[in-house]
């Protein structure tokens, strides 16, 4: 279907000129080096230049949105507030994919990327043995349209990115998509008329408290409780803090689910038997009970799994295909683990980034590896959630036998005045650890220590590295850096001391 300025102008609601009204637009954009012609510009961004408007026109645009009168020769469509209309126009623009998908829409502190995680897997073990389709993945980590996976570099994109997924995803067959939705997005309107089919919320903490991010935790847990706003059906993990107010706002949905590890819920939990890599949970739904495998380390990742089944249920799948999709999921960097044959040492790589996060790991790894010398490796990215640097430091210097803060995503602050602030809160609660911004020396480092007390004490050593699961860059500035992801270094400081010690 063929759009004209005059529709963008009548969704923002702007008066019509004759003179521009039936002017094609074949493109909308807020990228100059994208821009054909007939394209319709989008002035964006807190560093938006000037130039970028002019070499839009000089390449074909026909018109441009903007908070500013730049006094260009071509109309401007001038709007209030640039967030409040970027959804709407790239709904229109990709011709409002939202209608012919049923979305599953996740939120949380934490847990949000297992979980969406876990239902995709159902869901796309469903579309492939009912030859329904593939279903669609807008996750912190990955992004899949149907055909095609691609890293993700924000957790929810923004809307003109989030809408051609969307889109993609209808075009390539998909039915479903999951998506995990961030505060960011709900705060800053990404999501704006996104119709939610399912809307789950995980838990609540303090997170992301930044000048740039949320200014305190009312803002970060009311932008967080947008989820549900306009969505069918509510799902409402009831172990969250601040339950009530969650609760009053999923009340408003047409239809609501409750679900707990514990006797709470329209879903049930109940964890029967632990595995090498996961545990074995009973699900009571009414008077109905069922085993399923979670593939994953780490009972708390029964809420997620939980989460995920109950959705799934909801939406009409049998119980045979969310055993199977479940037990078959593989999350990515998260309590991935890597021993060695004999045992010495256990690295587990984990996306854990904040306090709730920690706080869960911590209690799962003391019952885990009760009596291991226990390390972690992590750090604290720069320029937001400053929060973080106190609450990891008080938690990981109460928690950990020593520590290495090490490098995390420092963006435009120094790195090492970052670690120094998290030293300051180790040393509050007495931590030993030492700072080594070469974050991959850092796990080799606690390794090589790891391997020497097993060889001077029998003690087995258990190192936690945190924050960056399997990413492959750091953010540096405003650019990124490459990085030797901290799976692979896991990995490597294994098989090479397997190696040596065994002869190979």
């Amino acid at each position: 279907m063929t759009l004209y300025l005059k529709d963008f102008a009548q969704i923002l609601d702007l008066p019509v000129d004759q003179a521009w009204a039936d002017l094609p637009v074949n493109q909308v954009t807020y990228d100059s080096r994208e821009v054909e012609a007939s394209s319709l510009f989008i002035c964006k961004g807190a560093h938006f230049n000037p130039s970028y408007l002019d070499s839009a026109i000089q390449k074909g645009a026909i018109a441009y949105v903007s908070e500013k009168d730049y006094g260009v020769s071509i109309p401007l469509l001038k709007v209030e507030d640039l967030r409040e209309v970027l959804a709407p126009m790239a709904a229109l623009y990709y011709g409002h994919p939202d209608r012919d998908l049923e979305i599953f829409a996740l939120t949380g502190t934490k847990g949000k990327t297992t979980t969406v995680t876990y239902l995709h897997r159902i869901l796309q073990t469903y579309g492939e043995e009912t030859g329904e389709g593939p279903c669609g993945l807008l996750a912190s980590t990955t992004t899949y349209d149907g055909r095609e996976a691609r890293v993700s570099h924000l957790t929810t994109p923004e809307p003109l990115e989030l809408y051609r997924t969307l889109a993609a995803c209808r075009d390539h067959g998909c039915r479903r998509v999951v998506m995990e939705v961030s505060s960011q997005a709900l705060k800053y309107q990404r999501t704006k008329g996104l119709h939610f089919s399912h809307a789950g919320f995980l838990n609540i903490s303090e997170d992301h408290i930044s000048p740039i991010e949320h200014k305190d935790f009312a803002d970060y847990f009311g932008s967080k409780l947008k989820i549900f706003d306009g969505a069918d059906h509510a799902y409402v993990n009831l172990a969250t803090d601040h339950l009530n107010e969650v609760m009053e706002r999923a009340g408003a949905c047409p239809r609501l689910t409750t679900l707990s590890m514990g006797e709470r819920g329209d879903f049930q939990g109940r964890l029967i038997e632990d595995l090498d890599d996961g545990f074995v949970m009973e699900v009571t739904e009414g008077e109905e009970k069922n085993r399923v495998q979670v593939p994953t380390l780490g009972h708390y990742n029964g809420e997620n799994a939980l989460m995920a089944l109950a959705m799934a249920r909801r939406a009409g799948l049998p119980y045979e295909v969310i055993q199977k999709g479940l037990a078959s999921a593989h999350v990515q960097g998260r309590t991935e683990r890597f021993e060695t044959s004999d045992g010495a040492v256990c690295l587990i790589v984990d996306y854990a980034h904040n306090k709730l996060s920690y706080e869960v790991l911590f209690r799962e790894m003391e019952r885990i590896y009760l009596d291991h010398y226990k390390v972690t490796v992590f750090g604290s990215p720069g320029g937001k959630a400053i929060n973080r640097r106190e609450d990891l430091g008080l938690l990981v210097g109460q928690a950990m036998d020593y520590a290495y803060v090490t490098l995390e995503d420092p963006y435009d602050e120094d790195p090492m005045k970052i670690a120094r602030e998290i030293a300051h809160y180790l040393d509050q609660v007495g931590g030993s650890y030492e700072i080594n911004l070469d974050r991959e020396g850092a796990i080799k480092e606690a390794f090589r220590a790891g391997r020497d007390r097993y060889e001077r004490e029998g003690r087995k050593t258990l190192i936690l590295i945190l924050g960056k699961g399997d990413e492959d860059s750091q953010s540096v500035g405003r650019g990124s850096q490459p990085m030797v992801p901290d799976t692979e270094v896991a990995k490597a400081c294994v098989q090479a001391d397997d190696g040596e010690r065994l002869g190979s």
